[in-house]
């Protein structure tokens, strides 16, 4: 995908359902601007007018809306793909998220360690 993705414009996903889309990741790693609806996980990395659009799911004409918004703004667009792109080296990175899942671990054990 790093090979295809620099070639868009920018990225959209409408989908009705989701928990952490990998190719919203895939999208700020490839400083792309993103759109996409307001399902499971996603309002967490996508974070409105900063990080990317937000759009409501089964809403065709606020999609449409955002990818013309996108396109006639190229400032907007250049923002968004920028802080999405920190986004990702700040806080999505292969290497920062096993960091972080190892911390609620032991986190976890310790917790469990001082109940007992």
């Amino acid at each position: 995908m790093q090979r295809i993705l620099p070639a868009f414009d920018a990225y959209a996903l409408s989908s009705r359902r989701e928990a952490l889309p990998l190719s919203l990741i895939e999208a700020f790693a490839a400083r792309l601007p993103v759109i996409a609806t307001t399902v499971g996980g996603v309002p967490e990395i996508v974070l409105h007018e900063d990080t990317g659009l937000q759009v409501p799911p089964n809403d065709a004409t606020a999609l449409g809306q955002a990818m013309a918004r996108l396109h006639g703004d190229a400032d907007l667009a250049a923002r968004l793909a920028a802080s999405g792109r920190q986004r990702f080296e700040q806080h999505l990175t292969a290497e920062r998220m096993v960091a972080r899942t190892l911390d609620v671990y032991a986190q976890a054990l310790a917790s469990a360690s001082s109940a007992r």
